[in-house]
């Protein structure tokens, strides 16, 4: 313990405590780090803040005092907590979250050159829109060979993140690649899937232009809505958001291959066609804006889930699918048993996984091996 252990003890304003059905989570949403640990340790730490190591102790029989003086050593150990006698001058971080436009992100689908025809229209909606940032999605149809006629598009320049994804066979050849990232100044991630061998890439100096080959078919259904660790966002805007809004969907438009407006290019329900239909209005529609405001804390299970402030989400595939606030099908964690198992392979997922046609994607112990 530091010797400032005689003063009141404080976490610091990055530190969040999410409470689980089993466990809960520190989360320390400055340095991208959490920890899991007893639900009934995390319903001490609120009552810990405040007081003295003393104090504290004085709250509980001597036969806990070791447990408490274990959790006091684990906080302070990996700078959770700190100590002061002016524990009124440190206010506890807000969780308010906003976002300085209407919309922040947009999925296109592209399915071929043709497409490219009317997308200098979409483009500059988006950014009278606010939207900063783009992914792009190119079906099979779409020539590799015409991904430079995309970039050639005046808007395109104007927007701060492109993201590129694509599904060929085709050896692409590396100066193709490198050109493309290099010439680029906002591209910054081009994932290549149906590749015979994985492998990354960066020919630049900044955190832009990554390149990933992958073996996996990229296709809607394989590359949307998967949750797992390795996709947790711990970062203060994320953790903020969550309170208020849905983290996938939330100031999120999309446009599928053959031109419908929708909330995510998976989900079904369309707002129109762009053929038709003004991107702005629909985008302004209080329609459109409901799925923005489906929270963690209101969807099944992830509710209570301590993981629910870190983690994506997906409303386009869900366990049940007449019920949209039902848990993410792709989702292999049980917060009740706090254990994670293959999402695939459960037996209670079985009858979506049939319903969405994803048999294909159900993993066997070979597939494992």
């Amino acid at each position: 313990m530091h010797s400032q252990e005689k003063g009141k003890i404080k976490f610091y304003a990055s530190i969040k405590i999410v409470a689980g059905i089993k466990f809960s989570c520190i989360v320390d949403i400055q340095y991208g780090e959490f920890f899991i640990i007893a639900k009934e340790i995390g319903d001490l730490l609120s009552d810990m803040e405040g007081n003295t190591k003393q104090e504290i102790l004085l709250k509980f029989d001597e036969e806990s005092h070791p447990i408490i003086q274990d959790v006091l050593s684990f906080l302070d150990e990996n700078n959770l907590i700190f100590f002061t006698n002016i524990p009124d001058n440190y206010p506890p971080m807000q969780d308010d979250w906003d976002y300085p436009a209407l919309i922040s992100n947009a999925v296109l689908e592209v399915g071929d050159s043709d497409s490219l025809n009317n997308i200098e229209i979409v483009l500059d909606s988006l950014l009278y829109l606010g939207c900063k940032n783009i992914q792009f999605k190119l079906k099979e149809s779409f020539p590799i060979e015409d991904i430079n006629n995309l970039f050639e598009r005046g808007p395109i320049k104007k927007f701060t993140s492109i993201e590129l994804f694509f599904d060929t066979p085709k050896i692409i050849p590396m100066t193709v690649l490198q050109d493309l990232t290099v010439n680029n100044y906002n591209l910054s991630l081009l994932c290549v899937g149906s590749q015979p061998v994985e492998e990354y890439l960066h020919f630049r100096k900044d955190n832009f232009g990554h390149i990933y080959f992958i073996k996996d078919k990229i296709t809607p259904k394989s590359a949307c809505g998967i949750i797992n660790q390795n996709n947790f966002s711990i970062t203060i805007p994320t953790f903020t958001e969550s309170q208020h809004f849905n983290t996938c969907l939330n100031r999120k438009i999309a446009i599928d291959a053959i031109g419908n407006i929708k909330n995510c290019p998976s989900m079904v329900k369309s707002y129109g066609n762009i053929k038709d239909t003004s991107l702005i209005d629909v985008a302004n529609s209080p329609e459109f804006q409901e799925v923005w405001h489906i929270k963690k804390d209101m969807i099944h299970v992830c509710k209570d889930c301590e993981f629910r402030h870190v983690c994506t989400d997906c409303r386009a595939y869900v366990e049940d699918p007449e019920d949209i606030l039902s848990k993410p099908l792709k989702c292999g964690y049980n917060p009740y048993a706090g254990e994670w198992s293959e999402w695939s392979t459960n037996p209670l997922k079985q009858k979506a996984i049939t319903f969405y046609g994803m048999q294909d994607l159900i993993k066997t112990e070979e597939s494992n091996a």
